[in-house]
């Protein structure tokens, strides 16, 4: 039986994610009121004005201005990530809290940061391959102090058999000036994604391709399943059943005919 696990420190957030999933469709869901590091003990927490940027890290104000600075929201996301107050918090590892006898099948890591210290943090259970598949928020230029950057946690990730499945930057969407489109190029943030490429069971193997398949990578995912003792139709019949639900017709039809700018105003009124 599967089970989740989410760590937030923040006691705000945390009491938020305790109301939010008060009533889920999760059979073993666990929510935890510490951080994840490379070490456990305590540490200073920074609490952002928007606490969803707070962070282990004080935010670099500095390299924040010096590549941001001109863009027009910049004043709004500097307000953002300023610090107003900074907590203690409790730590701890992934080696520490979970048993290194069940593997960890989907990781996702979004911490502002302190991404390669949690990976550091799971050490054992990277060597010994029983983490599958990860999710990570990585960057290519730091925008808090001391953050290790995108080259970094691949480095760190290849050296543990891990390969890059895909790397999706947040960008924002195009606009429109005097009649002619513009787009913004600049997106130095992202998740990666990673998959173990070592040795995997038949079971592993198709749990694998399930997840891989609901993330949207469905030819990997076959590819997967082929290395499997499971016949054509069972392969086609599980792509098929954990394919990643495509949403309302509707809104992906707007989506695929309106201009960005007018797409950004019925969102903002109306879905």
């Amino acid at each position: 039986m599967s089970e989740v696990h989410a760590f937030e420190p923040h006691p705000t957030e945390f009491d938020l994610l305790q109301g939010k999933y008060s009533v889920h469709p999760f059979k073993q869901l666990y929510l935890h009121r510490k951080g994840l590091f490379e070490c456990s003990g305590k540490r200073s927490f920074h609490v952002s004005n928007n606490t969803s940027m707070s962070s282990l890290l004080a935010p670099d104000l500095h390299n924040y201005n010096k590549h941001f600075g001109n863009y027009r929201k910049f004043k709004n996301w500097a307000a953002a990530i300023s610090t107003n107050q900074s907590i203690d918090i409790d730590l701890t590892t992934i080696d520490e809290f979970f048993s290194l006898n069940k593997a960890i099948e989907f990781l996702k890591i979004d911490t502002q940061g302190s991404e390669l210290s949690i990976l550091k943090g799971a050490q054992s259970h990277l060597e010994k391959g029983l983490i599958k598949l990860i999710k990570i928020e990585v960057s290519t230029i730091a925008t808090y102090e001391h953050q290790p950057l995108f080259s970094d946690i691949d480095l760190y990730l290849r050296n543990h058999h891990f390969t890059l499945v895909d790397f999706l930057t947040y960008r924002e969407n195009s606009s429109f000036f005097f009649g002619q489109k513009h787009e913004i190029q600049f997106a130095p943030c992202g998740d990666a994604i990673y998959m173990f490429d070592g040795d995997l069971s038949d079971a592993e193997l198709i749990k694998n391709a399930v997840i891989i398949n609901q993330l949207g990578y469905t030819s990997l995912a076959q590819h997967q399943l082929k290395n499997t003792g499971l016949s054509e139709e069972e392969r086609m019949s599980l792509i098929k059943y954990s394919r990643k639900k495509e949403g309302n017709k509707f809104k992906r039809a707007l989506k695929d005919l309106l201009p960005p700018v007018v797409l950004k105003l019925l969102k903002k009124n109306y879905f």
